[in-house]
């Protein structure tokens, strides 16, 4: 089901009546976050093959631009200028 055994092994240390909401960072540290890391990284194999970029390269570009522009795989508020930042560092990022 594509979910990690340290997910499954933190559940059964958890009784029903202990359980509790996780956070976005517990989530994502479970591989439970916002986003499926095989989709994405299947997304970005597509991607850098698209660039023109080995998977090295594609990866190197996109940790430089979160670096100056923010992280663009977390909840961003409208308005937030990273779009606009990440479109400026890494034009056809976002498969445009």
């Amino acid at each position: 089901m594509n979910v990690s055994e340290r997910l499954f092994e933190s559940m059964m240390r958890v009784s029903p009546e202990d359980a509790k909401a996780l956070t976005l960072d517990e989530m994502e540290s479970l591989g439970v976050g916002l986003f499926d890391p095989v989709y994405t990284e299947a997304r970005e194999n597509k991607r850098a093959v698209k660039l023109g970029m080995t998977k090295q390269q594609f990866l190197t570009k996109k940790r430089e631009t979160a670096d100056e522009c923010g992280r663009i795989d977390i909840i961003i508020n409208q308005g937030d200028t990273r779009n606009d930042c990440w479109k400026r560092k890494f034009p056809g990022y976002f498969g445009e």
